[in-house]
């Protein structure tokens, strides 16, 4: 779009999905399909089941740029988080890694796959990684947090959101309440215009990226919607959405991303 430096994408960074319906698990990238489906733009990437697919989807993400070169990260797909500070068993450090390479995606996909994971998440007992997703990598400026969930109060979708999205959302409510924003939805009407402008500006974000934030909360809605007419989803949780520079160019132009991070079906 002419003049308009900032776009809209998602990054499905840290998807644990977890839901109780038909004990239905969801990694990162599935995630990202689910997004997909309902018209939600996402980052590039792909998940392997083998460090030669890791190393195929990392080539095919680094022809794909038009520099011909791309910063991605392999992260391992297991369900449960701190996967960045967890170790694998066979002395591994950390089960998300950037890379600069197809070659050192293939090596660190080696690393991880078939290996067992352990995070502050899955206990002692850790949880062997089948598969890693390889992805396009980018440099995080600005978190916050945002959330749709099912008002059992109302009986209605309820989006929470705050500026603060660096900190777990119990301590942003414990100690700054007042940082904490809730927009009811009505479910007849549905999400309307007047509330994604105005959840952008409240989230701070600038007068040149409402456009593109109020995409993003309308497709986030929309999944939200379409997710719970399948599997009666309840909590839609995109931990974090950032807006990422490109790490190789300071003055390229800014992009919002959205880390999902959670979903809990019902």
């Amino acid at each position: 779009m002419r003049g308009h430096a900032h776009r809209i994408s998602i990054a499905v960074r840290t998807f644990q999905g977890f839901a109780r319906y038909r004990a239905m698990n969801i990694n990162e990238y599935q995630a990202k399909e689910l997004l997909q489906k309902f018209g939600v733009a996402t980052t590039r990437g792909k998940v392997a089941t083998t460090p030669d697919e890791a190393e195929a989807v990392a080539r095919e993400l680094g022809n794909a740029s038009p520099a011909r070169t791309v910063d991605l990260v392999v992260k391992a797909q297991i369900h449960a988080g701190g996967r960045g500070k967890g170790t694998f068993k066979n002395g591994f450090k950390g089960g998300v890694h950037l890379v600069k390479s197809s070659k050192e995606a293939h090596e660190i996909a080696g690393k991880m796959l078939g290996q067992t994971l352990v995070t502050h998440q899955t206990g002692p007992a850790g949880r062997v990684v089948r598969k890693v997703l390889v992805a396009e990598s980018a440099e995080i400026a600005r978190e916050i947090y945002f959330a749709i969930l099912l008002d059992r109060a109302t009986a209605a979708p309820l989006i929470v959101a705050s500026t603060e999205g660096g900190v777990e959302i119990e301590t942003v409510a414990a100690k700054s309440p007042e940082k904490i924003i809730r927009e009811p939805i009505d479910p007849l009407a549905g999400l309307q215009p007047f509330q994604t402008r105005k959840l952008a500006k409240q989230l701070g974000f600038e007068q040149s990226q409402t456009k593109a934030a109020t995409k993003l909360f309308d497709g986030l809605y929309r999944t939200f919607v379409g997710s719970r007419s399948m599997r009666n989803l309840i909590l839609m949780t995109t931990r974090f959405i950032d807006i990422r520079r490109s790490p190789r160019c300071a003055t390229s132009p800014r992009k919002i991303h959205a880390k999902s991070k959670r979903q809990s079906m019902d």
